[in-house]
């Protein structure tokens, strides 16, 4: 079977999420991009400022958003504020998959762990 190609990048996609509506796509250069499925209107939602978005997932309210750094912020899908999950943002190592359930978010790291963090304060 072959691929469709739906949207061309002008940067590269690390990380892709979709809510049946729109794509968030994560990109090399800090930049998460929210495509419209039905006709590919792309506008910048957030900017991390530089850092490498390796992994997104949403619980429909927000993006939880990994980078290449080791950082986790939450990105609000309503007007892409950014907020740093601190104190505990700070993986180990790179962040390369985030999987969401409830309110704990799963982090795969590059370093072989897999690590669990509350979504909440």
């Amino acid at each position: 079977m072959a691929y469709t190609l739906k949207i061309e990048l002008n940067r590269q996609p690390l990380s892709l999420q979709t809510d049946g509506t729109y794509f968030f796509v994560g990109c090399d250069d800090g930049k998460i991009k929210q495509i419209t499925i039905a006709d590919n209107t792309t506008v910048v939602l957030a900017n991390l400022g530089g850092k490498k978005i390796t992994a997104i997932v949403t619980d429909g309210t927000y993006l939880y958003v990994g980078c290449d750094d080791g950082t986790l912020s939450r990105v609000t899908l309503a007007d892409g504020t950014v907020t740093a999950m601190e104190p505990k943002s700070k993986a180990q190592a790179s962040i390369v998959s985030i999987h969401y359930y409830t309110t704990t978010l799963y982090l795969g790291l590059n370093n072989g762990q897999i690590v669990s963090r509350s979504t909440t304060p």
